[in-house]
C-alpha cells in the first residue's frame, strides 16, 4: 500500500512540474483584466526579446493600491517580484491600476540613459492612455507593450515582429489546453491501471497465503491422524 501511495505522489509531482511555468515572470495580472491570449503573447514575445537582448518587459495589474500612491505600489511590487534582478537590468516594468485608472513605468538602470523617463512617458501617452481610460485594457497593454518592443528593436538593431491580432495566440492556448487535458487523462488512467493492478496482486497474494495456511493445517491434521492411527 505504501508503494501505491508513493507512486501516486510521484505521478502528481511529475504532472505538476510538467505544467509549471518556471521560466520567468512576464505578466502579473492580479486584477484579471487581461485575456489569456494577451498574456500568452507577452510571454512569448518576452522569450524572444530576452534571447536577443537579455531584457524583459514585465506587465503587472492591480485592482487597487490601497493607501499607497501608484508610484509607491509599483516600486514595492517591482521589488517583490524580483524584476530588478532579471536579465541584464535592462528591462521595463509597467504597472496599471484598474480602479484609479493610473499607471507607472519603471525603466531599469541599465537602459534609463537611453530610454529616458520623458521617452517612456511619451510611449505611454501615445499608446496606453486613451484605450485605458475607456477600459480597453487588452488593447492598451498590447499597444504599449509593442511600442516598447519596437524601442528595443531599434536600440539593439534586432528584428522582432509585433502584432495586435491575438487569434494565433488563442489557437496556441487551445492547443496547449487540449494537450494538458490529454496528459491529465493519460496520467489518471495510468494511475488507475497501476492501482488496480497492485490491488489485484495484493488480493491474489492474500488468497495464496490463505490457501497455503489451509494446506499446512490439513497436512498437520493428517499427520496427527496418522500418528493416532
Amino acid at each position: 500500500m505504501k508503494r501505491i501511495v508513493s507512486f501516486l505522489i510521484l505521478i502528481s509531482m511529475i504532472f505538476t512540474t510538467a505544467f509549471a511555468d518556471d521560466e520567468f515572470i512576464s505578466v502579473h495580472d492580479e486584477s484579471k483584466i487581461l485575456s489569456a491570449a494577451v498574456e500568452k503573447y507577452i510571454y512569448m514575445q518576452n522569450k524572444k526579446l530576452f534571447d536577443k537582448t537579455g531584457a524583459r518587459i514585465v506587465v503587472a495589474t492591480g485592482s487597487s493600491t490601497g493607501e499607497l500612491s501608484v508610484h509607491e505600489y509599483a516600486e514595492n511590487l517591482y521589488k517583490e517580484l524580483g524584476v530588478e534582478s532579471l536579465g541584464r537590468k535592462n528591462g521595463v516594468f509597467l504597472f496599471i491600476c484598474e480602479s484609479s485608472k493610473d499607471y507607472h513605468v519603471i525603466v531599469a538602470p541599465g537602459i534609463n540613459a537611453s530610454l529616458t523617463n520623458q521617452e517612456a512617458q511619451k510611449i505611454l501617452s501615445e499608446n496606453l492612455e486613451k484605450p485605458f481610460e475607456k477600459a480597453y485594457y487588452n488593447r492598451a497593454v498590447v499597444d504599449t507593450f509593442n511600442a516598447f518592443v519596437l524601442w528595443y528593436a531599434d536600440k539593439y538593431d534586432i528584428a522582432i515582429d509585433v502584432t495586435d491580432d491575438m487569434s494565433e495566440y488563442k489557437d496556441i492556448i487551445r492547443t496547449e489546453n487540449n494537450a494538458r487535458t490529454l496528459k491529465m487523462v493519460l496520467t489518471i488512467s495510468l494511475s488507475v491501471i497501476f492501482t488496480v493492478g497492485i490491488l489485484w496482486y495484493l488480493a491474489y497474494r492474500g488468497r495464496q497465503k490463505r490457501m497455503e495456511k489451509l494446506r499446512k493445517k490439513r497436512q498437520e491434521r493428517r499427520k496427527r491422524y496418522m500418528a493416532i492411527k
